[in-house]
């Protein structure tokens, strides 16, 4: 059975390219932000400050939380991998 998978406005669905270690662990490398005009853009990954299990409060649903610095960003974004969908999303602001 699918999980059913809502449309949510606060959502941003992306792309990411990730690293798997040894011990299974997933580290974000790249998102891939798809803008309004259908443009694709590759944000590098410069480093991942926090990952914890979290709630996506605006957004709806429950996942890990993965807060990474990305290039040319000076504050840090918070991506989401969400466990019901195992899809990559980022909260609109």
């Amino acid at each position: 059975m699918q999980p059913r998978v809502y449309d949510n406005d606060n959502k941003i669905y992306v792309d990411v390219d990730l690293r798997h270690t040894k011990t299974s662990k997933k580290i974000p490398q790249v998102v891939y932000y798809e803008k309004r005009n259908g443009q694709i853009i590759a944000i590098e990954v410069l480093r991942v400050l926090e990952e914890r299990s979290a709630a996506a409060h605006k957004a709806g649903g429950v996942g890990t939380l993965y807060k990474c610095l990305l290039n040319g960003r000076t504050q840090p974004t918070s991506l989401y991998l969400e466990h019901a969908t195992d899809r990559w999303f980022v909260e609109r602001k």
